[in-house]
């Protein structure tokens, strides 16, 4: 675990850009978030402890306010199922009714965890 939590905690550490798992910075979300890819470097990181795909948060949007997701998480899941690529991510934020409550699974300084967003 603890060779997992160093390897996650880099993704923390990085100056990210504002971009959206699409490369598009300017295809919206509900929750008003950005995303950016992860590096090669990090993806290799991040499939040496079992994940297929993440994002890096770069502006939390409505789920920062409430400091569900901030600056930095990797997010590696939603809604129950593993983050397979980016659209999936922004189709689950954009399909889930406002009020609602969806299910990140994250790694935050090396930890991996499960966050309830309401949208």
């Amino acid at each position: 675990i603890e060779e997992s939590q160093d390897q996650a905690g880099a993704f923390a550490n990085r100056a990210p850009e504002s971009k959206n798992p699409s490369g598009d910075s300017s295809q919206p979300n509900k929750a008003n978030m950005l995303f950016q890819n992860l590096t090669a470097r990090e993806m290799r990181q991040l499939n040496e402890m079992g994940f297929a795909f993440g994002v890096v948060v770069v502006n939390p949007g409505v789920a920062g306010k409430a400091g569900q997701i901030v600056r930095g998480d990797v997010v590696v899941g939603i809604a129950g199922q593993p983050l397979r690529n980016g659209q999936q991510l922004l189709d689950a934020i954009n399909n889930t009714k406002k009020g609602s409550v969806l299910a990140f699974q994250i790694i935050r300084q090396g930890n991996v965890q499960f966050v309830a967003v309401t949208l």
